[in-house]
């Protein structure tokens, strides 16, 4: 079964949504480590496992370890079990594993990361930054939405699905270990999708969805793998599928790394958001162009505006669009921070400083950040909403 082809939208910052562990992000790296490790024992069996039909105890015979390298922070993040005979695909890009009796497991896939609220500020950011308001689907929804149209163009015939709590346990108990910016509520859901197309194979689609919930928002998504065999060997490949699936081990040092850097990479953002806050108050009278801000940079490059940032109070987007028309303004963004800031127009690219100061300029390559100059102070890139 081919990859269900889906975009990924940037991942929100107090997000860790890959059960892999690459955050925000929400991406799913495709390590590059093929080496395996064999176990000794010949059962792995994870705890608190129920034996029953969709979730097996136990498989027999030799397993082996299959590492994830995760290069961003140069460690391995974690490891699943296959039996012996399995091995690694490194540079196939739409497989992972494969095993005997021609299984293969394809990578993991990872959906767009979507949002819904009712709170009138939120709803306000969504329309200027073009975010759509998506309430969480249903496992049902999501698969008549995201995977019944390829299915129908490829004969692949939809068998039905059941649930699989355990997968789900285990992802929320790995997702709650991962660095959250503001308190962060996680659901998940997890189901085994089966398909069975017309040359004598058939696909287990595991398909894990979770939502999180703040005090004004959710953002949700969904990921999903797959194996596939030759339908007289689908029920041990099913075996197989959710043994590896349950049996994933993560590195705690690499989840100690990772939420140290996302934990860092949060209090930056917060602390260039409060500075800018804190000089907005400071210059509130100001009328929004500084010609000191000016003579600072106007020997560096085209500048064309600069200035001290002033909230924009703007109470809907038509309304905003109209007074920057006629104004002359452009209401610009932040979108890991959610500000958004009245400025005067004429630039094509706009720089915003902790101190809660502006400058626009046409010049695609300047980056404050990397001049020395001027990058005493820590500099963001905004957006142009309008």
């Amino acid at each position: 079964m081919k990859v269900i082809a889906i975009k990924i939208l940037s991942v929100l910052l107090l997000l860790c949504f890959s059960c892999k562990g690459e955050q925000q992000n929400p991406n799913i790296n495709d390590f590059a480590n093929g080496d395996t490790i064999e176990v000794e024992n010949d059962v792995i069996e994870p705890q608190n496992r129920k034996q029953d039909v969709t979730e097996p105890k136990t498989h027999t015979g030799n397993y082996q370890y299959f590492e994830n390298f995760d290069p961003s922070v140069n460690m391995v993040s974690g490891r699943v079990t296959l039996p012996k005979g399995w091995k690694r695909l490194k540079n196939d890009k739409q497989y992972q594993y494969e095993g005997p009796n021609d299984m293969k497991i394809g990578r993991i896939q990872m959906s767009n990361l979507y949002s819904y609220t009712e709170d009138y500020g939120m709803l306000q950011t969504y329309q200027m930054s073009g975010t759509p308001n998506q309430y969480p689907m249903s496992i049902n929804q999501i698969v008549e939405t995201f995977f019944m149209p390829y299915a129908n163009e490829n004969n692949l015939k939809f068998i039905g699905s059941f649930s699989l709590p355990k997968v789900a346990e285990k992802s929320k108990a790995f997702l709650d270990l991962n660095f959250k910016s503001q308190p962060t509520q996680i659901e998940t859901e997890s189901a085994g999708l089966e398909w069975q197309d017309d040359k004598g194979r058939k696909y287990l689609t595991i398909l894990r969805k979770t939502i999180y919930k703040t005090y004004n928002q959710l953002s949700w998504g969904f990921l999903n793998q797959h194996i596939e065999s030759p339908a007289s060997k689908y029920e041990d490949a099913k075996k197989i599928f959710i043994n590896m699936t349950l049996s994933e081990q993560h590195n705690t040092d690499w989840l100690y790394r990772k939420n140290q850097i996302a934990a860092q990479k949060a209090n930056q953002q917060f602390r260039a958001h409060q500075a800018r806050m804190d000089a907005i108050k400071l210059n509130s009278s100001n009328s929004g162009f500084s010609s000191s801000v000016a003579n600072t940079y106007s020997d560096i490059l085209d500048i064309s505006h600069s200035g001290y940032l002033k909230r924009s109070n703007m109470t809907s987007h038509d309304q905003s669009r109209t007074v920057n028309m006629i104004g002359e303004r452009n209401i610009i963004s932040n979108h890991n921070t959610g500000e958004h800031y009245n400025v005067q127009a004429g630039s094509k690219y706009y720089w915003v400083n902790n101190n809660g100061k502006y400058f626009g300029t046409d010049n695609p390559n300047y980056d404050p950040r990397i001049d020395q100059r001027i990058n005493q102070t820590e500099w963001s890139q905004f957006n142009i909403e309008n």
